[in-house]
C-alpha cells in the first residue's frame, strides 16, 4: 500500500506541477523574446504591470476594433499609458511606421484589472503585411508591458513618401552619423539633422512639408511646444528617390527628447512616421515613478512611498558630450487626498543625483481615503529640474476577474490530485481501523 500510495503521491503532484510550469514558460517567452528583439527595456522587470486577453476583435479595411485586459500584480502604479504600434515587415525583421498613443493615463491597485475596447485607423496609405503591437509605457518611456497582436495585411493606396529604416542622424556639419533612436548628445546651439534617402512611391509629383512634434523624454510624455515645421520641404518626382536632410527642432533646457517627424501634404500625413531620439546636455533631473504600499490611509498610521528618479540625460557611457556631473539634488514630496488635501506633512531631503529609488516613512495626520503625491526635484541652488503629480482614483478597486481557461484548468488539475489523496488517505485509515490488511 505504502508503496502504491508514494506512487500516485508523485504521479498527482507531477501533473499539478505540469500545470504550474507550462503556464509559467508560457510568460516567461513571451518576456525574453521581447527583450531579444529588443522591443522592451529591462527595467520591465521592475513592474508587474502586463497585458492579458489581447486580441483583434475586428478588422475593416485598415481599422481594426482591439480587446485587452491590463493588471497590475505588484505595488500600486499611476502615470501609465497604452498605445498601439504598427511595424513594417521586411527581410530580416520588421521597423516601426506609425504608432497611436491613448490619451487616458491609468492608475492601478494592487491586484487590479481594467478592460479596454480601442479602436485604430492605420494611414490609408500603407499596403502590405504588417505587424501590430500592443504598449504600455509611463510618462518617461519605461515600458510597463508589451504583447504582439499578430501579423495584419493591408491594402492601401501605397501612394505615399516612405522614410526607410536607415534614416540616420548628423550634428552640424560632422560626418558622424548616428541612430535616429541612440540618444545623442548636443550642446545647446548645436544643430542636429535627420538624414533620409525618400521615396514616392506614387505615381504623381507631389511636394511636402516637413512637420515635427516634440515631447519630453517620450512621445508618451509631455508635449513640448506645439508643431513645428521650420519651413522645410520636400519635392519629389514620381517613383523618385532622393536623399534630405532635415534640421531637427532645438530645445531649451538640458533633458532627454523624442521627435516625431513625418511629411504633410494639404495638412494631412503622406509619409509614415520616425521616432528620433536626442539629448541636451547638462544638469537635468526626471521623477519617474511613485508607489505608495497602498492607497488609503487612515490618521495615525504610518505611510510607506517609494519613488524612483533619474539624474541628468545626458550621464551615460559614449556621451558625445561628456557627462553632467551632478551634486545631490534636493527631493520635496507632498502626499495628497483627492481634494489636495494634506495627508502627511510635507518633506524634503537630500538624495544622489545620479538617480536612485528611495522608500520613504511618513506619519498620516489625516484620513487619506484616496492617494495622491507632488514631487519636486531641485538642484543645490533650488533651481528647479522635474515636477511631477501623481494620482489614484478613489474608485481603484480590484476588480472580480473570473479565471482564464489556463487557470481553471490548473486549478481542477490540483482539486482532484488533492480530492484524491484524501479519499485514499481516508479509505487507508478506515481499512487500519477495521483490522483489513491492505489495499491492495
Amino acid at each position: 500500500m505504502q508503496k502504491k500510495f508514494k506512487k500516485y503521491l508523485i504521479f498527482s503532484l507531477g501533473i499539478a506541477l505540469l500545470f504550474f510550469v507550462h503556464n509559467a514558460r508560457a510568460e516567461e517567452t513571451r518576456l525574453e523574446k521581447a527583450l531579444r528583439e529588443k522591443t522592451i527595456t529591462v527595467q520591465v522587470a521592475d513592474s508587474r504591470v502586463g497585458f492579458s486577453g489581447a486580441k483583434i476583435v475586428s478588422q475593416t479595411g485598415g481599422t481594426f476594433l482591439i480587446d485587452f485586459k491590463l493588471s497590475n500584480g505588484g505595488n500600486p502604479e499611476s502615470d501609465l499609458r497604452y498605445g498601439l504600434q504598427l511595424e513594417k515587415k521586411i527581410d530580416g525583421g520588421s521597423y516601426l511606421v506609425d504608432e497611436k498613443i491613448f490619451s487616458e493615463t491609468l492608475s492601478l491597485a494592487t491586484k487590479q484589472t481594467i478592460e479596454r475596447t480601442v479602436s485604430y485607423s492605420a494611414p490609408s496609405f500603407f499596403s502590405g503585411k504588417f505587424e501590430l503591437w500592443l504598449v504600455s509605457k509611463n510618462s518617461v518611456g519605461m515600458s510597463r508591458g508589451i504583447i504582439p497582436l499578430g501579423e495584419v495585411t493591408l491594402t492601401g493606396t501605397n501612394d505615399f513618401v516612405e522614410f526607410p529604416v536607415d534614416c540616420y542622424l548628423t550634428i552640424n556639419e560632422e560626418n558622424e552619423k548616428y541612430q535616429v533612436k541612440e540618444g545623442v548628445s548636443l550642446k545647446k546651439g548645436e544643430k542636429a539633422f535627420l538624414n533620409c534617402q525618400l521615396e514616392n512611391r506614387g505615381s504623381k509629383a507631389i511636394t511636402a512639408q516637413a512637420w515635427f512634434e516634440s515631447y519630453r523624454r517620450s512621445v508618451y510624455g509631455e508635449r513640448e511646444g506645439g508643431p513645428t515645421t521650420l519651413n522645410q520641404v520636400v519635392a519629389l518626382g514620381a517613383g523618385e528617390k532622393k536623399l534630405f536632410k532635415l534640421e531637427l527642432p532645438q530645445f531649451k533646457n538640458p533633458q532627454a527628447y523624442d521627435i516625431k517627424t513625418q511629411l504633410l501634404y494639404q495638412e494631412k500625413p503622406i509619409s509614415n512616421s520616425v521616432i528620433i531620439h536626442l539629448v541636451l546636455s547638462g544638469e537635468s533631473a526626471s521623477i519617474i515613478s511613485f508607489n505608495p504600499e497602498k492607497l488609503s490611509y487612515k490618521k495615525g498610521e504610518m505611510g510607506k512611498f517609494e519613488i524612483e528618479w533619474a539624474g541628468s540625460a545626458d550621464n551615460f557611457y559614449g556621451s558625445r558630450t561628456g557627462e553632467t556631473a551632478t551634486g545631490e539634488l534636493n527631493l520635496e514630496v507632498e502626499i495628497l487626498d483627492a481634494n489636495g488635501k494634506a495627508c502627511a506633512k510635507k518633506t524634503a531631503q537630500k538624495v544622489d543625483g545620479d538617480g536612485g529609488r528611495e522608500t520613504i516613512s511618513l506619519q498620516i495626520i489625516n484620513d487619506c481615503p484616496a492617494m495622491g503625491a507632488l514631487i519636486v526635484l531641485k538642484d543645490q541652488d533650488g533651481q528647479e529640474l522635474d515636477r511631477k503629480t501623481f494620482n489614484f482614483s478613489a474608485e481603484n478597486k480590484i476588480d472580480s476577474k473570473k479565471p482564464t481557461t489556463k487557470t481553471m484548468a490548473m486549478l481542477i488539475a490540483v482539486a482532484i490530485s488533492v480530492f484524491s489523496l484524501i479519499v485514499i488517505f481516508i479509505v487507508r485509515f478506515m481499512r487500519k481501523r477495521r483490522g483489513v490488511g491492505s489495499v491492495e
